[in-house]
């Protein structure tokens, strides 16, 4: 199956951007993507408010893991997406794609300023986090309220286990890798941010439905 429009859209601007970011140094110039669209906790606070709008678009740098990194999310995207974008059409999906994405930025913001101020651990403030991971992680908390008893195979688990199962557990192990490892590397606070607000979302949804009597959109053609 073919992805949506609006997902297929999605993934090609943040493709686009990846490969403005190889380009710009190719070409001698500044990695005008890397220095201005990430979002740093210190900077937001001194006026760059546009780092909360950019950081879901750009991803780290293309070489080591940061191949990794762009290739998930796009993948998972790809596959989880098209089935929402179909379930509940196209100006609902990229309302829980953004909403997702934004409340995972502000969850990792209030996760910076909780250790810097109460934990003292400052560096928070000076952390650049990137990638659509919250977005997508929203997009996989819908999936899990639509389709809950789909099995799907997880890393490291050798056996399919049910999509709600499976969204439970990403949360569960976030929140304990949240407080046991270190941020600078994987921002956990966002995917759960965004993961919560993919399955709140979902479930008002399905519940306006029940309400109404009416059944979710027609898929795409």
């Amino acid at each position: 199956m073919r992805s949506g429009p609006a997902t297929r859209i999605i993934i090609i601007l943040n493709c686009l951007v990846v490969a403005i970011s190889v380009i710009l140094p190719l070409a001698r110039l500044p990695d005008y993507v890397h220095e201005w669209m990430p979002l740093q906790v210190d900077s937001l606070l001194a006026g760059a408010w546009w780092e909360f709008f950019t950081t879901m678009w750009v991803h780290a740098p293309f070489y080591g893991w940061g191949v990794l990194h762009i290739a998930f999310n796009m993948i998972t995207l790809s596959m989880f997406g098209r089935f929402i974008e179909q379930e509940i059409g196209i100006r609902r999906y990229l309302a829980l794609y953004f909403i997702s994405g934004f409340v995972a930025s502000l969850c990792f913001i209030a996760e910076a300023l909780v250790r810097a101020h109460f934990l003292g651990d400052s560096q928070m403030l000076e952390v650049s986090v990137m990638g659509a991971s919250g977005a997508v992680s929203g997009v996989l908390g819908a999936f899990a309220v639509f389709s809950p008893r789909t099995p799907l195979y997880v890393m490291l688990i050798p056996i399919p286990i049910k999509a709600r199962t499976a969204i439970w557990g990403f949360i569960i192990v976030s929140a304990v890798l949240m407080f046991t490892s270190s941020a600078e590397v994987i921002a956990h606070s966002a995917h759960i941010g965004g993961a919560l607000t993919g399955l709140l979302f979902a479930w008002l949804l399905k519940r306006r439905y029940a309400a109404n009597n009416e059944p979710p959109p027609l898929p795409l053609p």
